[in-house]
């Protein structure tokens, strides 16, 4: 045998020694035939039964009333910002068809080039075609450059 072990022994012993003595006698905390014990059980009762009743009578309605407000608010709030949504979307639908429109204009001004179909002007620009050449002719300088459109499209 261990020198160490009626040491072990002992610890054991005294610590299961508390439970060996309230399974005897039961737990003192349930013993109702104490009248302190009745009287904090009658006490603990009355005063949740007081706290119930507070609680459900006056401070629950008023957390209620509370969070119904706020839901409203918060109804109104949503409301506002769907109206608010609704009127920029209208506003950058108008901006987006006056950009198309401006666009269309623009694109229809460079196509059609009117002045290249009046004679009178190409005959008395720089004496015609002669003087400076065919290729080299203000309005072909003019139609070989390329435009750039700030969405980064080209045009010619």
């Amino acid at each position: 045998m261990r020198p160490d072990m009626p040491v072990i022994r002992l610890a054991a012993a005294l610590l299961l020694l508390p439970t060996t003595a309230f399974a005897a006698e039961g737990m003192p905390q349930l013993d109702f035939a104490n009248k302190l014990t009745l009287a904090q059980v009658v006490w603990g009762a009355i005063i949740f039964v007081v706290l119930y009743l507070l609680l459900s009578r006056w401070a629950l309605p008023q957390v209620g009333g509370v969070l119904a407000t706020r839901a409203a608010a918060i109804s109104g709030d949503l409301d506002t910002a769907r109206a608010a949504k609704a009127k920029a979307d209208a506003a950058i639908a108008e901006l987006t068809d006056a950009t198309q429109r401006a666009r269309a204009e623009a694109s229809n001004r460079r196509t059609s080039r009117q002045w290249l179909h009046r004679p009178a002007i190409l005959a008395n620009c720089c004496g015609g075609f002669g003087e400076i050449g065919h290729g080299m002719h203000p309005f072909n300088v003019n139609r070989s450059k390329r435009y750039q459109e700030p969405d980064g499209s080209t045009i010619t």
